[in-house]
Parts: structure tokens; C-alpha cells; sequence
């Protein structure tokens, strides 16, 4: 059942996926203004983020075991948000079976538990929410398994009757830094085409930064109706205001 808007609490932000590049870029965005736009954002990570930007005092790491997130369930509890840009490839998994395990799995189970976590907590001004860095061309019933998967991703969180689901399908994401010396020679071949306003403007690159903040625009925005929605590039572009 949806959550169920009972008292005030300040608002506070969980984040997966925060050491891959737009996690990263999501972390410094919530964090950037002065006074923060959360209390508190908790980061659940494999390993520690290294992050020396503003408000460091409210950003929590907690290490967590993603192939037995129910034993890490308490960490969930307390946050009305949560975003996550946790994703990998195939060839980084090293199967299909490996893929789906790590990217729609573990996924789901984090969503399940937060939102068992904090149905009860969720009020009028601050709805419980889940925000999903997905893909441009998401398709659960796609033939191609990274299309399918992330299909499968959003139609399963959209289920969960959040009161708010944000669903981020940017284009060809373009980064701000390497990708932790993982080799991905399509990306390396197409980034000098893709990384510039022209691709941008056509919608067939979106710049890490912008998804990061059109997520927190969203998540933030005043009066917001309950419901699912899908951001294509053109919209994360111009939520974004970059």
C-alpha cells in the first residue's frame, strides 16, 4: 500500500550508487547549498566515497553488504527520499545472470526495504519518494537485455506505491571523470562526438551533472503531485536548467 502522511520530520535523503559518476555528481549537488537541502544524506556504499565538498558533517557512509541488504535494513530507516543511480554492464558483471543480479536485484531489494522502512514516517510536505537513474530507451519487454532490465527496474518500483516515483532516462551519459579504470571502448570511441552542445541539443548526450540535478529539482519541487513520472533527456535538461 502507498505511505501514509502522518507527522513533520526534516527532510533527509539515501542514496545508491553514490561512488559511480553520477552518483557522485548527485552527492555534491545535494550537499552544495548553504543550508543544505537535507538534514542528513546517507550514502550506502560497497567502499567510502571520497568526498571533501561542502556540509562533509551531513553525509553518512554506511558500508553495506548488497548481496544481504536485509541484515543492513536498520540504515534505511529515517530518510523520506531515495535516489538511486546504482547500475553496471554486463561486461563489468561478467554474465547476463551476474547483470541482472547486481543491477535489477539488488536494486529492487534496497527500494523493498526502504519503503517497509519508512511507510509510516511519510507527511504532506515531505512524501516518501524513490528516484531511479534508469536508461533512454528503457523497455521491459525489450530484446536487448540492458533495455529490459532497466524496463523491469522502473515498472517493478512503480508497483511499490511510493507516493512519488521519479523515473531519469538520460541519453548517452557524458562524465566528468574516468570511470574508476574500467575499459569501455565504445564510450572512449564515442565521447569526443557526444560531448559537446550539438549532441546535447539533438538529445543524444546528457551530461552527468545535469541528471544530478534535475533529480534533486524533482525530488524538492513544492507541492508536487503524487504519482510516477519519466523524465526523457529534454525534460532532465530542462529540470535541470543547464
Amino acid at each position: 500500500m502507498s505511505a501514509t502522511p502522518t507527522t513533520s520530520a526534516s527532510p533527509a535523503a539515501l542514496v545508491m550508487g553514490a561512488t559511480g559518476a553520477v552518483g557522485k555528481a548527485l552527492i555534491r549537488e545535494l550537499l552544495a547549498d548553504s543550508p543544505p537541502a537535507y538534514s542528513k544524506v546517507t550514502a550506502i556504499v560497497r567502499k567510502e566515497l571520497d568526498y571533501d565538498g561542502p556540509n562533509r558533517d551531513r553525509l553518512v557512509q554506511k558500508i553495506v553488504d548488497f548481496e544481504n541488504l536485509e541484515k543492513d535494513k536498520d540504515v534505511f530507516a529515517g530518510h523520506d527520499t531515495m535516489y538511486c543511480t546504482f547500475g553496471t554492464t554486463k561486461a563489468a558483471a561478467g554474465s547476463a545472470a551476474a547483470f541482472e543480479k547486481i543491477d535489477r536485484d539488488y536494486v529492487l531489494s534496497a527500494a523493498k526495504l526502504f519503503h517497509t522502512a519508512n511507510t509510516d514516517t511519510a507527511t504532506t510536505q515531505r512524501p516518501l519518494q524513490f528516484l531511479y537513474c534508469s536508461s533512454g530507451g528503457a523497455n521491459a519487454r525489450s530484446w536487448f537485455l540492458y533495455m529490459r532490465v532497466k524496463g523491469e527496474i522502473e515498472e517493478a518500483v512503480k508497483n511499490m506505491r511510493f507516493n512519488r516515483v521519479g523515473i531519469f532516462r538520460p541519453a548517452f551519459l557524458v562524465v566528468e571523470e574516468s570511470r574508476g579504470g574500467q575499459k569501455r571502448v565504445a564510450e572512449s570511441l564515442l565521447r569526443p562526438v557526444m560531448d559537446n552542445g550539438v549532441a546535447r541539443w539533438m538529445g543524444l548526450a546528457t551530461p552527468v551533472g545535469a541528471v544530478a540535478r534535475a533529480m534533486k529539482t524533482w525530488a524538492l519541487k513544492a507541492n508536487a503531485a503524487s504519482g510516477n513520472e519519466t523524465l526523457e533527456h529534454k525534460d532532465i535538461m530542462a529540470a535541470s536548467g543547464l
